[in-house]
């Protein structure tokens, strides 16, 4: 049987993603409360702090996922070597941006 996330993914639909039925069917197999999600979904109270982060994610040079995020300071999308992940994390140490104990 073909989960609701494969029939969204391998869907030709450019609107695929786009209706509450399907995201919250989503969110139910991901474990969250459907019926919560389509109400957030309705009242789109959410929708401006969607839209920051994608445009603080765009002013960071993030173009795809996976991606991380440093001290929002320093950003890495998709895999990386180790090597990257230490330097970044070094560079959010020094710069004093890191939000965490060091």
């Amino acid at each position: 049987m073909i989960s609701c996330a494969e029939r969204a993914i391998q869907s030709t639909s450019p609107r695929r993603c786009e209706t509450a039925c399907l995201l919250a069917s989503l969110a139910s197999e991901a474990g969250l409360d459907a019926p919560a999600v389509r109400e957030m979904l309705a009242r789109g109270d959410l929708a401006d702090a969607v839209r920051a982060e994608e445009r603080r994610a765009g002013e960071l040079g993030v173009s795809g996922v996976p991606a991380f995020v440093f001290g929002d300071r320093y950003a890495v999308s998709g895999g990386q070597p180790v090597e990257t992940f230490a330097r970044l994390l070094d560079r959010t140490c020094q710069a004093g941006t890191g939000n965490g104990n060091r």
